[in-house]
């Protein structure tokens, strides 16, 4: 029996650093990459529908922009692009440009990366960014997203008055607001539509209307960074957050 195996405890081959199985695992996760990257903006856009009943969210009730989902795409992109890179600078290949071309030439790069020595760091990353990809766009948990718990890393969510909250994967005690404030940080350039950004604060339990950002932009007080394809102005969080701290500071909101 040889002495080497995978992270996964597989017994490696001569020459291997990651077994057949997690380079198998690897390649079906990215079968799709383009299409799991749409259904991320789908949920981000609030495009996306979830069935069943019981739930928070109805079947014909569009998804309110979820945190969870911005943050969670964000990291798992950076570290996709990180590997991906990578592999087209070792291998003196041009970068893809579309994600479905980045998952077509990963997977093509597949057994490439099983035989080189950073294959097994660079396959464990990429395959745990797109679990959580996919993970974040299935349906939502009953409370909203609030942030990450500092003890565990796991996914806390909290009602929008809750002030405590218990991880429920370690037990952890959370300061909620504090926890949420942090998120929000995190996320602070992402671009939001007025009416995005409505749902998105009140899902964090933060007062704002869409007509108050739109107000603001008209006065100067905000400034939009881009238009969308549909002509919409679009505002980061960071600046819409400052505001909104200025704006209820001084009028003791």
């Amino acid at each position: 029996m040889s002495d080497r195996v995978c992270g996964c405890g597989a017994e490696l081959g001569p020459d291997w650093y990651v077994c057949r199985g997690c380079v198998g695992t690897f390649r079906g996760l990215l079968s799709d990459l383009g299409g799991l990257m749409d259904d991320v903006d789908a949920a981000i856009g609030k495009q996306l529908r979830f069935g069943g009943g019981g739930g928070r969210r109805g079947s014909d009730r569009p998804l309110p922009i979820d945190v969870l989902v911005v943050e969670t795409a964000w990291t798992a992109r950076q570290a996709v692009l990180k590997w991906v890179d990578w592999v087209a600078a070792v291998r003196g290949h041009p970068v893809p440009a579309a994600w479905s071309e980045v998952g077509t030439y990963l997977r093509e790069s597949s057994g490439w990366l099983s035989r080189h020595p950073s294959g097994p760091e660079a396959i464990a990353a990429v395959v745990s960014a797109v679990r959580r990809v996919r993970r974040s766009t299935d349906a939502p948990p009953e409370h909203p997203y609030v942030g990450k718990c500092s003890s565990c890393g796991h996914e806390v969510h909290a009602s929008a008055t809750a002030v405590i909250a218990g991880c429920r994967y370690c037990g952890a005690e959370v300061d909620v607001p504090t926890l949420r404030d942090e998120t929000l940080r995190r996320v602070r350039d992402h671009l939001v539509t007025a009416a995005d950004a409505e749902r998105l604060f009140d899902e964090m339990g933060i007062k704002l209307t869409a007509d108050l950002v739109r107000k603001w932009r008209k006065r100067g007080d905000v400034a939009a960074v881009r238009m969308n394809v549909k002509g919409q102005p679009l505002f980061r969080i960071g600046d819409l957050l400052a505001r909104h701290a200025a704006t209820f500071r001084n009028e003791g909101a």
